[in-house]
């Protein structure tokens, strides 16, 4: 079964993004009912498939599994 919550959030930064099932559809040359599939568990993308939604939508890939944003890196950084 997939995850609600990760459908859910795939389906709010597409939005927050404002771009069209369509347009996502086009980017990953899958058809829109593939898209609405994933926002609605009824499938999951591949992980090369989350990482550019991600890119696409300009959020992490911890948010889209966990809701909550990375922490960021601060090993050797000042």
């Amino acid at each position: 079964m997939s995850d609600l919550g990760f459908a859910n959030r795939l389906r709010a930064a597409r939005a927050a993004a404002n771009i069209q099932q369509k347009a996502v559809a086009a980017v990953f040359s899958v058809t829109p009912e593939t898209v609405a599939n994933w926002e609605h568990g009824r499938a999951t993308p591949s992980a090369e498939y989350i990482g550019r939604l991600a890119l696409l939508y300009r959020v992490s890939t911890d948010w889209l599994f966990t809701g909550v944003a990375a922490m960021p890196h601060r090993f050797g950084c000042k």
